[in-house]
């Protein structure tokens, strides 16, 4: 799992195809600017927003976004390397407003830069605000903490969806006003659908707490490993796969042992485990005798924290995780890293599923 949030929509919205004008590199030099002032609902400026823009264009091109901030009286100046007609977005999560590329599309500027107009103006709104909907997502027998993705659809646009992927304790911009359905989907787990009300409809500003459990999946189509750790240890497990220099993990009746040094990290020549694979964490001794790691995280003893992947070359390559107590772990890790870990509790209403 990459650490970094992931968001993806799907707009049905007509023939029309955009390129992200994305980072250019060092011998292009732009051909204008965009320039204006970001505004809220009451026509007031709002510094700290962050803008993006797309080339109108006639086939996809696939680029990096690049992102630039209002200043403190709303006001922007985004460069642009190509003449043409630009898409014009902007958001600002923190306070509640979404990307309009995400929520808002249809309300979305165009603008276009010239030869004879190379810095044109243009206001650009926000909102309105999102609701908001935040709370935990664990593993529904051992309360473990997962990562997941949410997926967003809008009732009356079938074609129409939302998806990011979310730490453990998440908070999670919903459209306002809107007839939205909900699931929730994690590697090795069953798809978990909202169902108290018929369809998720919230009031601009509105927030709701949803603490999610998921049930584990008993399909072990996508493979099982085991991961074996000595004894005592704290700290870091890392393990990269499909390397030339390791060796190969050991299998056991259709089950991958893989066996971590003293180290915490390992360098094998096995496939990286599918996604979706069972996988089981045992303390091994040094009389090779086994036992499980602990993992039951209702009862406050849990000792696996932090698992990711770690991407190379667009190619999952490698899994992390930490072994320890919750405190132990709180100690290898930076301030901005407890906020997508940790669960983290609030006062907002909570529905427990």
């Amino acid at each position: 799992m990459n650490r970094n949030r992931v968001s993806m929509v799907v707009l049905l919205l007509s023939a029309l195809t955009i390129a992200q004008s994305g980072v250019p590199s060092p011998q292009q030099k732009p051909v204008g600017e965009i320039m204006g002032t970001v505004v809220d609902e009451r026509s007031e400026p709002v510094a700290g927003a962050k803008l993006h823009v797309a080339l109108r264009i006639g086939a996809v091109v696939a680029k990096a976004i690049q992102y630039f901030d209002s200043d403190d009286h709303g006001s922007f100046a985004v460069p642009v390397w190509d003449f043409g007609t630009y898409f014009v977005y902007v958001g600002k999560e923190s306070a509640g407003y979404p990307d309009t590329l995400s929520f808002y599309p249809e309300r979305v500027p165009l603008v276009e830069v010239t030869g004879e107009n190379p810095n044109p103006r243009v206001i650009v709104n926000l909102g309105p605000k999102a609701a908001v909907l935040s709370g935990t997502v664990r593993d529904a027998k051992t309360g473990r903490p997962l990562s997941s993705a949410f997926n967003l659809h809008w009732v009356d646009q079938p074609k129409r969806f939302y998806s990011t992927s979310e730490s453990p304790s998440f908070r999670l911009l919903v459209p306002p006003r809107q007839d939205i359905t909900l699931d929730v989907t994690a590697s090795g787990y069953e798809k978990w659908v909202y169902n108290t009300q018929p369809v998720l409809r919230l009031e601009p500003g509105a927030r709701m707490r949803l603490d999610v459990v998921l049930e584990r999946s008993n399909n072990d189509a996508f493979g099982h490993v085991q991961y074996l750790v000595p004894t005592g240890y704290v700290g870091w497990v890392r393990i990269r796969f499909d390397t030339q220099d390791g060796a190969a993990a050991a299998t056991e009746g259709g089950v991958a042992i893989v066996k971590v040094p003293s180290s915490g990290e390992l360098m094998t020549s096995s496939p990286v485990p599918e996604i979706g694979a069972r996988e089981e964490y045992l303390f091994l001794s040094p009389d090779d005798s086994t036992r499980p790691i602990p993992l039951d995280y209702w009862n406050d003893d849990g000792m696996i924290w932090g698992e990711h992947e770690v991407m190379r070359g667009g190619h999952r390559s490698e899994i992390d995780f930490f072994v320890g107590s919750e405190e132990q772990f709180l100690q290898h890790i930076s301030k901005a890293e407890r906020q997508f870990w940790v669960l983290e509790q609030n006062d907002e209403q909570t529905q427990a599923h």
